[in-house]
């Protein structure tokens, strides 16, 4: 699944989202491209990266991807009944879903922040947060200095 794309020309891109494989384990996926998108070369994450819902060129070598880490080794997406659970859904829990939300509350992961210095071809854990921050969803930035992230928090009563 595609979720952020960014050019910061004709030829040089960036794009995140996630991928699995039996919609039990997920894990992040970014791509980078230099020909304008003709071929997409696979990035190198962290291992332990989940989804990058968001992406964005700074310039020609910086870039910014926001999004979720697995706390565990188990990438767990969803129960195995998820094909049922899916086809019950409401469009705003389906859309969580393709965000890669697990939606049976068991938050397994944290909010991520990434940076690419050399155009996306490599990726690396830029700022940590709070344990409660356990999504972030959105990003937009003005300059390598000046910007907004959007995060969904753990609230426990």
């Amino acid at each position: 699944v595609i979720l952020g794309i960014d050019f910061i020309d004709q030829n040089s891109g960036i794009t995140g989202g996630w991928f699995t494989r039996d919609f039990i384990s997920i894990e992040g996926k970014e791509f980078y491209t230099n020909n304008a998108g003709q071929t997409w070369i696979q990035a190198l994450t962290p291992d332990s990266l989940r989804v990058i819902v968001e992406v964005q060129m700074i310039n020609d070598s910086l870039c910014y991807g926001a999004g979720a880490y697995n706390i565990t080794t188990d990438k767990h997406l969803c129960s195995p009944e998820i094909k049922t659970i899916f086809s019950q859904l409401t469009p705003r829990q389906k859309s969580d879903t393709q965000i890669g939300i697990n939606l049976l509350g068991d938050e397994d992961y944290r909010g991520y922040f990434v940076e690419s210095t050399d155009a996306g071809i490599s990726w690396q854990p830029k700022a940590s947060f709070d344990d409660s921050v356990y999504y972030l969803t959105d990003m937009s930035f003005y300059n390598q200095d000046t910007g907004i992230v959007v995060a969904l928090s753990l609230i426990h009563i």
